[in-house]
C-alpha cells in the first residue's frame, strides 16, 4: 500500500473512531426533539455534558430497578430549544412542556444534578428583605409549580431534588451514596430519629423538636433528644454527639439557628465536623429548620458537606433556602415524617411534595430537597428506647408569629409543659392593650391563636404571654 494510501486508510479509521467516540458520548443523555409529543419520562435528569457519565449508573437503576422511564437532558439543549431571557425560565418552559405535551404518564421526579452556578435555581427575593436585609433565596420547586412565573409558592406538580456538587468528584460520591443506600439491606438502618435542638429563644427549638419526634414515633420508636444547652438533661457534648450520629439512625434533624456552615450560635455543629464523622455509618435523612444557602462555595453549608462526602455524612437533606420561622417549619418537617410514617415505602420526593400540596405559600416553597427525590428512606424493626417519645413540651416557649410582618391575620403559637393560668395579650408602641387573645388555665401541650389586625392601624406591636413561673414578649408588624 503506498503512503498516500496509508494516510487515507488512517484518516478514515481515525473519522469512524471519532464518529464512534462521539456516538458513545451522546448516547448517555437525550439529543432528540424535547418537544416531540411521543417523548415520555417517569424521572426527568437536569445535568450537563461532564456530568452525564457519572448520572448513567443512577439512571440505570432507575429504569431497572423502579421501572421508571428515565431521561438524561443536558441545559444546553434545553436552552436551545426552549430559548428565553434567563436559563431558569428556559428550564420552566422545557419543565411544563413535559408535562403538558409528552406522551403520559407525565414526570414524577425531577433531578437537577448540579449546583446552581451548573444548573440554575430561580432566584426571588421575600417579603422579609425590606425588614431583615437581603433573604433573596433559590427556589428549585418553581420549576414545576402550578402558578405563573411571579409566584414562587405554588405546589410544584411533581417532586423535585438536586444534587448541589461543584465537581466531577463531588457528582460520583453523591451517586454512589445514593446507589449504596439504595442496594443496603434494611436491616443495616436502626428505627431511631434523633433530635438536635438549639436552647435559644426561650428554649422554642426544644418545644418543636418535641413535637417532631412525637409525630416520628409511629414509625420510628426509637427517638432521642439532644439538647445544646448544658443544664437540660438530654445534653450532650459535641464529641457525644458525633459518637451517637455514628451507632446510625434513620433520621436526623437540626432545630434551631443556622448560619449556613454552623449549627447554633455555639457552633455546635459545623461543615468541618462532617470530617468527624466515622467511615460506613449508615446514612440518614437529614433535616434542617433553618437557612441553608447552598450557592456558594466558599462558605459551603453543612447540608452540602453531609452529600460531597463519599464515606459519611447524610444521604438525603431537606433544609429552607432562606429565613424561616418556627411554626411553618414545624409543620412541614412533622407533614413530610407523617407522609413517610403512613407511607413507609414512598419515595422522600413523594413526601417533600405532599407537604407543599398541603400548605402551598411563599415560605414553604423554600423547602429545598438535596438528594434523590425518588430515594426510599430505610428503617428496620424497634431498637433501644433511649428516650420516649415526648409528646409534651420540655419547657414554655412563645414562638414568633408567622406570616410577620402581616396583613391581616397571624399566628401566634406556644407552648406550656403543665396545666396552668395563661395570659396573651397584644400591645401598641405605646404599652396600649390593643387585643386579649386568651385568659384562663389551659392544658399542658402546644397551643396556637390568630391574631387579627383588621381594626388597628399598621405599625410595630408586642404580644406578651404571662404564666405563674414564665413571661415573654415578641414584636411582631403590620403592613397594611
Amino acid at each position: 500500500m503506498s503512503w498516500p494510501s496509508r494516510s487515507l486508510a488512517c484518516a478514515l479509521a481515525c473519522a469512524l473512531l471519532l464518529l464512534l467516540s462521539a456516538r458513545l458520548s451522546h448516547a448517555q443523555w437525550f439529543t432528540g426533539s424535547l418537544k416531540d409529543s411521543a417523548n415520555q419520562a417517569d424521572y426527568l435528569i437536569v445535568s450537563v455534558p461532564e456530568y452525564a457519565g457519572s448520572l448513567q449508573p443512577l439512571a440505570a437503576y432507575r429504569a431497572d430497578q423502579a421501572s421508571l422511564a428515565t431521561m438524561i437532558v443536558m441545559m444546553d439543549s434545553i436552552v436551545s430549544q426552549f430559548p428565553r431571557w434567563a436559563p431558569d425560565s428556559s428550564i420552566r418552559d422545557f419543565v411544563t412542556w413535559t408535562l403538558t405535551h409528552w406522551t403520559k404518564p407525565a414526570p414524577q421526579f425531577l433531578l437537577l444534578a448540579g449546583n446552581v452556578n451548573t444548573i440554575p435555581s430561580h432566584k426571588t427575593v421575600s417579603m422579609f428583605s425590606e425588614y431583615y436585609g437581603e433573604d433573596s433565596v433559590m427556589i428549585d420547586q418553581w420549576f414545576a409549580n402550578q402558578g405563573t412565573e411571579s409566584d414562587p409558592g405554588s405546589a410544584p406538580e411533581m417532586a423535585v431534588g438536586r444534587f448541589p456538587a461543584w465537581t466531577q468528584g463531588e457528582m460520583e460520591a453523591m451517586v454512589s451514596k445514593t446507589l449504596a443506600y439504595e442496594e443496603a439491606p434494611f436491616e443495616n438502618w436502626t428505627n431511631r430519629v434523633i433530635v438536635v435542638a438549639d436552647s435559644t429563644d426561650f428554649q422554642t427549638f426544644e418545644a418543636d423538636g418535641s413535637l417532631f419526634l412525637s409525630n416520628a414515633a409511629s414509625h420510628w420508636p426509637d427517638t432521642l433528644s439532644v439538647h445544646v444547652r448544658d443544664d437540660s438533661p438530654w445534653h450532650k457534648s459535641k464529641a457525644e454527639f458525633l459518637d451517637l450520629w455514628n451507632t446510625g439512625s434513620a433520621i436526623v434533624s437540626f432545630f434551631g439557628h443556622a448560619r449556613g456552615p454552623r449549627f447554633s450560635r455555639a457552633s455546635y455543629f459545623t461543615s468541618s465536623d462532617v470530617d468527624s464523622l466515622a467511615n460506613g455509618t449508615p446514612l440518614p435523612l437529614v433535616f434542617f429548620e433553618a437557612s441553608q444557602r447552598f450557592e456558594n462555595p466558599d462558605t459551603l453549608p453543612m447540608s452540602a458537606a453531609l452529600l460531597r462526602r463519599p464515606d459519611r455524612g447524610g444521604v438525603c437533606v431537606i433544609a429552607p433556602s432562606g429565613l424561616m420561622y418556627s411554626y411553618p417549619g414545624i409543620q412541614f418537617t412533622t407533614s413530610v415524617v407523617g407522609h413517610l410514617s403512613t407511607q413507609p415505602l414512598a419515595p422522600i420526593g413523594m413526601a417533600w411534595h405532599s407537604a407543599l400540596q398541603s400548605s402551598p405559600s411563599s415560605i414553604s416553597a423554600r423547602w429545598t430537597l438535596l438528594g434523590d427525590p425518588a430515594l426510599v428512606i430505610k428503617s428496620r424493626g424497634p431498637a433501644s428506647n433511649d428516650d420516649p417519645p415526648a409528646e409534651m413540651p420540655l419547657g414554655y416557649a412563645l414562638d414568633q408569629n408567622f406570616p410577620n410582618p402581616f396583613n391581616p391575620s397571624t399566628t401566634i403559637q406556644y407552648a406550656i409543659p403543665r396545666a396552668t393560668f395563661v395570659r396573651l395579650s397584644v400591645f401598641n408602641i405605646l404599652g396600649q392593650q390593643v387585643a386579649m387573645l386568651q385568659e384562663g388555665v389551659q392544658a399542658a401541650g402546644y397551643h396556637q391563636v390568630e391574631f387579627d389586625g383588621a381594626h388597628v392601624s399598621s405599625g410595630v406591636y408586642y404580644y406578651r404571654i404571662e404564666t405563674g413561673s414564665f413571661i415573654a414578649m415578641k414584636k411582631m408588624m403590620l403592613v397594611k
